[in-house]
C-alpha cells in the first residue's frame, strides 16, 4: 500500500449551519473558480489545491488552502467561525485490493500507537489522511516502519515548517551540503523516539487527575499519559474548564485479556515489538471516552458515495451549477423531489460532502439529491445499497485527540462491517450499509458485537432504503 504526500498546505475550519448564508461568497469562490478539468496539467500550470466541504446536522467543516481560507474566511465573517491554528498536510492512499475498513485500520493503528492525531476522509476514488505539518517526520517514519510505502520529498522532512507548533521536534537543513538520505532516516527515527518518549512522559501527569479514576476502565490505570489539549507532541495543558482527555488504548484488547484470550494486532507486519500482549494497545480509553462523552446520533438519511465526471466534452462541467443549487437552495431540491414522489419521508437535514483534488471530485449525499444529476455526470455503483450514517459529536475532544478513528474502525472491521469514514472539525461520520446499521450502532455503544457473517444486502433500494425490483 502506498501513501503519497500531496503538495497542498491546508487549514481546517468550521461554522454553524445557520451561518451558511454569511459564508456563501467565500464558498462559491472556492468551488466555482477552480479548473476541474485536467487542462492545467497540459499547460504545466500549478495544480488546484485540495478543497473539501462537509455539511452535516451539527456543523459545516472545510479543509482548504491555508492562505486562502484565512483570507476568505476572516474571523469576523460569522460569530461561530473557528479555524485551526495548525497547518495540515494531506496524504493520499493509493487504491489497492483491500476493503475500506481494513485499509483504514492498517493506516491509523500505528499512528494511534505513536500518539499522532489524524483526520480521515473516504472518497469515491481514494482515501485521504490529514495530519499536522509539523508531525510529518513522525508520520513518515511510523508508516514506513509498518510496511507502508510513503512517497514524499526528502525536503518535506528535513526542513522545519513555516508555521511550527510550539514544542515540536524541529529538523534543520545543513546549508553547506546536501543531506545524506541515511542521515534523513536517522533524523526521522530520532524524531519518532523523542515523540514516543514525550507521549510516555505525560503519564506523570495522571496523578493530577484523580477525579478521572471513577470514569476510567481498570486496564487504563497503568497506561501512559493524558493527551488532553496538546501543545506539541505530548505536552499537557491543564484547563479547569475544558473536558479532560485520557490516553487512547484499545478497550477490545483489554476485554480479550480479561477473558484470557490473546490480543491480535490488526495491522500488517512491521515492528512487532510495538505489540506487547502485556501492554494495552492505544485506544482503550478513547473507546471508553467516546461511549461516555461523545453524543451519538443516527440520522435517517440514505446516502450514496459517487464520483463526478470531470472529463466531459470541452472541459465544461454542468454539474457545478447543480452543486450550487444543492448547497444554497436545498429546500427547493427537497420540495421538488417530494412533489415528484422521489423525495424522502423523513425530516432529517441533508448530508452533503464534496471533495475536490487536482485529480478527481467525489461527493457523498442523500439519494434523492443525486436525481438532480444526469447519468453521464456521475460515477456510481447502482448495485450497492445506500449507506446509513452514525454521527459522533467530538467537540469536547479538540483537534489533537489521537486514536479516535482507530477506536471506531477496528471493532467494526473485526465484526466484518465495511465502513466509510469522514472526519470534520468536531464530528466523526461513520457510513455503513443499511443492513449492518444496528450491528454497528451496538458495537460503538459498547453493548456487544456480532461476529462476521455472510449476509448479503439486497441489490437495490429506493430513496428510503426499501428493497425494490431491479435487473442487474
Amino acid at each position: 500500500m502506498t501513501v503519497s504526500l500531496l503538495p497542498d498546505r491546508l487549514r481546517l475550519l468550521r461554522f454553524p449551519r445557520e451561518d451558511l448564508e454569511l459564508c456563501s461568497h467565500a464558498i462559491l469562490k472556492h468551488i466555482l473558480f477552480r479548473d476541474y478539468s485536467h487542462s492545467h496539467r497540459d499547460r504545466q500550470e500549478e495544480e488546484e489545491p485540495l478543497f473539501s466541504y462537509i455539511d452535516n446536522s451539527l456543523e459545516i467543516s472545510i479543509f482548504g488552502d491555508a492562505e486562502a481560507l484565512v483570507k476568505d474566511f476572516p474571523k469576523d465573517l460569522c460569530p461561530g467561525l473557528e479555524i485551526s491554528a495548525s497547518i495540515y498536510r494531506a496524504l493520499q492512499v493509493d487504491n489497492d485490493d483491500t476493503f475500506n475498513s481494513s485499509r483504514i485500520c492498517t493506516i491509523v493503528e500505528p499512528l494511534a500507537k505513536a500518539g499522532v492525531s489524524v483526520f480521515y476522509m473516504s472518497t469515491y476514488q481514494t482515501d485521504l489522511l490529514f495530519v499536522q505539518e509539523s508531525r510529518l517526520p513522525v508520520v513518515f517514519t511510523t508508516l514506513s516502519s509498518h510496511g507502508l510505502h510513503v512517497a514524499q520529498d526528502e525536503e518535506e522532512i528535513s526542513t522545519p515548517p513555516d508555521t511550527p507548533i510550539p514544542d515540536q521536534v524541529r529538523f534543520k537543513k545543513n546549508a553547506s551540503h546536501e543531506e545524506d538520505p541515511s542521515e534523513c532516516q536517522q533524523h526521522r527515527e530520532q524524531a519518532l523516539h523523542q515523540h514516543q518518549d514525550r507521549v510516555h512522559n505525560t503519564a506523570h501527569h495522571k496523578d493530577r487527575f484523580t477525579e478521572l479514576a471513577l470514569m476510567t476502565p481498570p486496564e487504563s490505570m497503568d497506561s501512559s499519559g493524558d493527551e488532553g489539549h496538546m501543545a506539541g507532541l505530548g505536552e499537557v495543558i491543564i484547563s479547569h474548564h475544558a473536558v479532560k482527555q485520557l490516553v487512547p488504548l484499545d478497550i477490545f484488547a483489554a476485554q480479550r485479556r480479561r477473558q484470557g484470550s490473546e490480543t491480535r494486532p490488526l495491522v500488517s507486519q512491521g515492528k512487532m515489538d510495538d505489540y506487547d500482549d502485556n501492554k494495552p494497545s492505544p485506544t482503550t480509553t478513547t473507546a471508553f471516552e467516546l461511549r461516555q462523552q461523545a453524543v451519538r446520533t443516527l440520522p435517517e438519511n440514505y446516502l450514496r458515495c459517487v464520483g463526478l465526471n470531470t472529463d466531459l466534452e470541452g472541459g465544461h462541467q454542468p454539474w457545478i451549477l447543480k452543486i450550487i443549487k444543492i448547497l444554497f437552495y436545498n429546500d427547493k431540491v427537497k420540495e421538488e423531489a417530494v412533489t415528484s414522489g422521489r423525495g424522502p419521508s423523513h425530516d432529517a437535514p441533508r448530508f452533503f460532502s464534496f471533495t475536490a483534488t487536482s485529480e478527481c471530485v467525489s461527493m457523498i449525499t442523500d439519494t434523492y439529491i443525486l436525481d438532480e444529476f444526469e447519468e453521464h455526470e456521475l460515477f456510481m455503483d447502482m448495485d450497492t445499497c445506500p449507506l446509513r450514517l452514525i454521527q459522533l459529536d467530538l467537540h469536547r475532544f479538540g483537534l489533537d485527540k489521537f486514536g479516535i478513528i482507530h477506536s471506531v474502525a477496528r471493532p467494526l472491521t473485526e465484526a466484518g462491517i465495511e465502513l466509510l469514514y469522514l472526519s470534520t472539525f468536531s464530528t466523526a461520520n461513520i457510513l455503513v450499509a443499511e443492513h449492518r446499521l444496528s450491528d454497528a450502532e451496538r458495537i460503538l455503544s459498547g453493548s456487544g458485537a456480532n461476529t462476521p457473517h455472510e449476509d448479503k444486502a439486497p441489490s437495490y433500494f429506493d430513496h428510503d432504503g426499501n428493497e425494490a425490483d431491479h435487473e442487474i
